[in-house]
Parts: structure tokens; C-alpha cells; sequence
């Protein structure tokens, strides 16, 4: 064999020192934590259906494949605000990395509803709140933007304790609701 078949068959030098040395330097830097966008607090509510407190109707979890993902509230006519209130760690939630509250509502009732959505803290009933009117069998969200009562700017709450979450409508209305997700969200 003679030299310069050895050459055309030797294998090609590969950059393989420079690629191995940015692949170990890319491990060696710390991994970011992200926040999420979104915390949802209807699921944790729903890990325990029994504290959900109701007014002038019933709540019934939606249970798929084991696991409720829903409520679904019934509710009578009647001169006051029949609702679903949601329950929240003692001391209230954190939501001052967020800036709004959303709930995913469906209208499973023969008639026009505006359910509302309202964030508090119960000391002083400070609070934010926001409506939709739903057309029967439409799906609808509900946004409530921190600094806001129905698209006024109000006083703050204290977002670092908000212990009240409820979900309601107004009086006179007869009919259900589906309540999808309820969540705290950052944009």
C-alpha cells in the first residue's frame, strides 16, 4: 500500500474538542426559574369540593376520568346573589406577581346570564370585579385586572392576601353555569 491510499482512506479530523467544550460549559450554567403565567386556583379548590361555599344554589364537581375539572352551579331566582365562593389558604392567596384573575364560564342555562367574578380580601371587602353577559349554551371569559371594579379604576387591594374568590349572579336570574377554570394570569 503505498502512502497516498493511506491518506484518502485515513477519516477526516472531526472539531469534536471545541463542541465538547461548549456542551460542558452550557451544563455548568444554572437552569432559570420561570414563574408560571398562571396559577390555577380553581383546580386546587377542586382537590377538596367540600369547602367550596355556595349561596342560594348547588355546586356539583364535574368529574372526568376520575378527577373533577369543572363546577356546575344551579341556581333558583331569587332577590339576592346566588354564587360559589372558592376557598383560599389561610392567610389568603399571593397574586401580586399577577396581574388579573380569569374565569372560563359556560352558559348551560335557556336563558341570558351575567355571571360575575369578584377577588377581595374580607377584612374590608376591598375588592375587583368584572362581568360578561352569556347567551345560552355560549362560553365566555371573565376578566377581572387588578385596579379595576367593572373598568373603574379603584382603590388597591391587598393582593398579597386575597381571601376571597366567588363567582356569582345577579338577582332575578334562574338558569346554571358551568365554572371551566378559574386563574391568576401575567399578561
Amino acid at each position: 500500500m503505498n502512502k497516498s491510499n493511506k491518506s484518502a482512506n485515513a477519516p477526516k479530523s472531526i472539531l469534536v474538542w471545541p463542541v465538547a467544550v461548549l456542551l460542558m460549559a452550557a451544563a455548568s450554567l444554572p437552569l432559570k426559574a420561570e414563574k408560571p403565567e398562571s396559577l390555577d386556583l380553581l383546580s386546587l379548590a377542586l382537590k377538596d369540593i367540600s369547602t367550596l361555599k355556595t349561596s342560594l344554589g348547588t355546586a356539583t364537581p364535574v368529574v372526568e376520568n376520575g378527577q373533577a375539572v369543572a363546577i356546575d352551579f344551579e341556581f333558583l331566582s331569587s332577590d339576592h346573589y346566588p354564587g360559589v365562593e372558592i376557598p383560599t389558604p389561610d392567610g389568603g392567596w399571593d397574586l401580586s406577581s399577577f396581574v388579573a384573575v380569569e374565569a372560563e364560564i359556560e352558559n348551560i342555562s335557556g336563558e341570558l346570564l351575567l355571571p360575575v367574578l369578584a377577588i377581595a380580601n374580607k377584612y374590608n371587602m376591598a375588592r375587583y370585579e368584572s362581568g360578561v353577559g352569556l347567551l345560552p349554551g355560549k362560553t365566555g371569559i371573565l376578566r377581572v385586572k387588578f385596579g379595576y371594579f367593572w373598568g373603574d379604576a379603584v382603590d388597591e387591594i391587598d393582593l398579597q392576601a386575597v381571601d376571597y374568590v366567588r363567582v356569582y349572579i345577579g338577582p332575578n336570574s334562574q338558569g346554571a353555569f358551568l365554572i371551566k377554570s378559574i386563574r391568576a394570569v401575567r399578561n
